[in-house]
């Protein structure tokens, strides 16, 4: 298949994400990424569509460019290939900003902050807050104490 740019990518884009589960394509914020996704896509040499990735194949495509690769076993069964195909999972923690609206009705504004900072549901409005992605260095050590740093 041949690589396709410009509008021709965005049409492969449209016609990839409406053959794919909308729960998979609601979690991508950034047309980039999305993008970035068809074109890893429509390079792969496998009949796989994006929704049928596994976490790690999505995070090497976005993160490093990688399109992703399975490989068949002797008895048929087929398995992702990795970029960082590691003996070792470690746990990262990681945080990040949402931001939201809630409507609260309320007699005041100050009767509606104490319904907000009581005990409230999450919002399902939220949008992440650009740049505030950070590696939770004190938890990740936590969660990964036993392993010493290999140089």
């Amino acid at each position: 298949m041949s690589n396709r740019h410009g509008i021709d990518l965005i049409r492969y884009a449209v016609h990839m994400l409406d053959h794919c589960n909308e729960s998979f394509n609601q979690r991508f914020h950034r047309a980039e990424d999305l993008l970035k996704i068809a074109n890893a896509c429509q390079q792969s040499k496998w009949d796989f569509y994006p929704d049928q990735w596994d976490e790690q194949q999505i995070q090497e495509c976005l993160l490093f460019g990688r399109t992703p690769d399975w490989a068949e076993r002797q008895d048929g069964k087929i398995y992702p290939v990795y970029l960082h195909d590691g003996p070792k999972e470690f746990q990262v923690g990681i945080t990040w900003t949402m931001t939201a609206t809630v409507p609260i009705r309320a007699h005041n504004l100050d009767e509606a902050l104490d319904w907000a900072e009581g005990d409230m549901p999450l919002p399902n409005n939220g949008e992440y807050l650009d740049d505030s992605f950070e590696i939770d260095q004190d938890t990740t050590n936590e969660m990964n104490a036993g392993e010493k740093e290999e140089g």
